[in-house]
Formats: C-alpha cells, structure tokens, sequence
C-alpha cells in the first residue's frame, strides 16, 4: 500500500501531486514565511537522502529528504541562488516559495 498523494492545488488546474510531508513544508513556508534549506551532509539519513539533509530556515526544523527533495524536484520551491556554485548547478542553500506574477 503506497502513500497517498495530496493535490497542492485544487480545482482544474491542480498542480502536483505532492505526498503530505511535502504539503504540510508548503503550508508551514506559506503560514510563517521559512525557507527550505538543504546542506550536503554525510550523515546516514543524509546519505540515503541524496547527500543531503533539509531543514526550515529559520526555525531549523527537521524535513523528511523525500519531502525536500520532491519539492525542489516538482518546482514548487525555487532556489535564492546563494551558494558557492549556483551558478554552476542552479541550485542553492535555500529555497522559497515562488513568487506570485
């Protein structure tokens, strides 16, 4: 039995489907305007995330790296573009919410 998906959006056009680790990160960034960090990491939890470990900025709760990861992955976070190789990878330390056009 797998998990059970959420729709970030409802309606027409719903958006990804998004496991509810995710949505809960989403709705915590939209109600108290944290971020998302990530930081490689060798820890084991870490290791089996991908190399790393993810967090809310700046309260330092913990986030489950699948969670993290399906985020950045689905483009519901985008990247502030403030590490060493942003420019390189496109990535960066921190992620917030998209801003609305």
């Amino acid at each position: 039995m797998g998990r059970r998906k959420t729709d970030f959006q409802n309606g027409p056009k719903a958006g990804p489907r998004i496991g509810k680790r995710a949505a809960a990160v989403l709705e915590r960034m939209r109600r108290k305007g944290v971020l998302l960090m990530r930081q490689s990491s060798q820890a084991p939890e870490a290791v089996n995330g991908g190399g790393y470990l993810y967090t809310t900025h700046p309260d330092g709760r913990a986030v489950a790296p699948s969670a993290g990861r399906m985020l950045i992955a689905a483009g519901l976070v985008v990247s502030r573009r403030d590490d060493l190789f942003s420019e390189l990878d496109g990535g960066g330390q921190l992620y917030a919410l998209p801003v609305p056009e």
